[in-house]
């Protein structure tokens, strides 16, 4: 059966199955414009194309943040999952040493990855993982 919109296969188009997506953006605060605007943008219109979509959002503080009140204690280190139109978990993770470049690549993949096995716990392992504007991946 041929849907409105919907390549059809008779005219030698094939229809993508439906894929399980993970992206992994470099930053994502908000979701709205230079917060992550974009990488949401994508999500929902993957999502619209019929695809099962997550965002990860990893993400790095220091006592500065801390104090400074642009992290919470009980967020540090906790796993939070929002819907925004689209699945959002996020991790934060305290940086020992700050003021490296990137404001420490490693401490920011650590994150990533735990979030990531969060992820996969809960949700099985993704068919594709965009690593989107990843400077750390």
């Amino acid at each position: 059966m041929d849907f409105p919109g919907q390549p059809c296969a008779a005219a030698g188009m094939t229809v993508m199955a439906t894929k399980h997506i993970v992206a992994i953006p470099s930053w994502y605060s908000s979701g709205r414009g230079s917060g992550g605007g974009y990488f949401r943008d994508q999500a929902l219109a993957l999502q619209a194309a019929g695809h099962r979509v997550a965002i990860l959002a990893p993400d790095i503080h220091t006592y500065r943040d801390l104090r400074a009140g642009r992290v919470s204690r009980a967020e540090a280190g906790r796993i939070e999952i929002a819907r925004d139109g689209v699945v959002v978990y996020r991790r934060t993770r305290r940086v020992v040493v700050p003021r490296l470049p990137y404001r420490n690549a490693v401490s920011w993949s650590l994150s990533g990855l735990a979030l990531f096995s969060g992820y996969v716990e809960r949700n099985g392992m993704p068919d594709l993982v965009h690593a989107h504007c990843c400077l750390n991946a």
